[in-house]
């Protein structure tokens, strides 16, 4: 599943750049809301058993920027899969989420783009929780 979410998101550096807890969590709850909205749009709706994935699943994101991308470790994935969980998502343990990624590119339009698939230890070890 592969979903875009359009322009500029927030990062590690501007979240943690605030000392304050409050301009923090603001920051992330606008975050997750733009996920979710981008969801919602999608027609996924939140704690909807058809929507959720039942097995363990790899998550590629890709954030794309028009000049100067943010270094692929400032792009903040726990915060992207924290807006996931009771949409696609069941938990964000490891019985849920293998493998994560991220990855900065240059291109002429912003967004971020979150790729979930199944992962091959879900294949291999379907049973082991």
């Amino acid at each position: 599943m592969l979903i875009v979410i359009p322009g500029r998101q927030t990062s590690w550096n501007a979240i943690y750049s605030s000392r304050s807890y409050w301009t923090r969590k603001i920051l992330v709850d606008a975050a997750h809301e733009v996920i979710k909205g981008r969801l919602l749009e999608m027609g996924i709706m939140p704690n909807r058993d058809k929507n959720l994935f039942k097995n363990k699943v790899d998550i590629d994101i890709t954030a794309y920027f028009k000049h100067h991308a943010q270094d692929s470790d400032n792009i903040p994935d726990k915060l992207i899969i924290d807006a996931l969980k009771g949409y696609l998502l069941i938990d964000d343990n490891i019985k849920y989420v293998g493998r994560v990624s991220t990855e900065s590119v240059i291109d002429e339009y912003e967004r971020i783009e979150i790729s979930i698939s199944e992962s091959p230890c879900a294949r291999k070890r379907h049973n082991l929780f």
